[in-house]
């Protein structure tokens, strides 16, 4: 996966759930994933909340900060969660600040629903990019299994100094990303505010 995971690794395995969690922290790694799903099989994360996650390193160079990193799953399943106030602490022009709240990636049969979604902030000038869902080839190369994204709400996404501060700096923004994403696919009921 190439991330250092500074919190929760699930590295192989199945049939795993995470029920009624809770996940917090700083860290200050170049790329930080606080909770890491690889290569595991129908994992699910229920009635969970990954809330406070901070990265407080130095704003120079590249610097990553993911909530949630899923890759080379065969049934991931995220509901009934809430994703709040992730960002960078600290201040400052960076080459390169990369914040994503969920991640997910060459995985077969991807459920998410019922999700929370809100106080995600890069805090730099520079380029930036901020997603809070990057999802990318589920169910490729086959096109066979479930893609469902629905239910989702986010609300306050932005290159700021904190959730509150209304100043945009330069970057890009987006609520999701969704490449090469087939299958049977739900998608229906979200919301993107603000």
């Amino acid at each position: 996966v190439g991330a250092a995971a500074e919190g929760l690794v699930i590295s192989g395995g199945s049939s795993i759930t995470l029920r009624d969690c809770g996940f917090s922290g700083t860290a200050t790694g170049a790329d930080v994933v606080f909770l890491l799903v690889d290569g595991a099989d129908d994992v699910e994360i229920a009635e969970s909340w990954l809330h406070a996650l901070h990265h407080t390193g130095a704003p120079s160079g590249t610097r990553i900060l993911r909530a949630l990193r899923v890759a080379d799953a065969q049934g991931f399943t995220l509901h009934h969660s809430e994703l709040s106030d992730l960002g960078f602490t600290t201040p400052g022009t960076a080459a390169n600040s990369i914040l994503e709240g969920v991640r997910v990636s060459s995985s077969h049969d991807v459920r998410i629903h019922h999700v929370l979604v809100h106080d995600l902030y890069t805090r730099a000038s520079g380029t930036n990019h901020l997603s809070v869902f990057g999802l990318s080839n589920i169910n490729a190369f086959d096109w066979v299994g479930a893609f469902d994204f629905h239910n989702v709400t986010i609300d306050d996404v932005r290159h700021a100094d904190s959730p509150m501060e209304t100043t945009v700096t330069a970057g890009h923004v987006n609520g999701g990303y969704f490449g090469s994403c087939g299958g049977t696919r739900v998608w229906r009921d979200n919301i993107v505010a603000h």
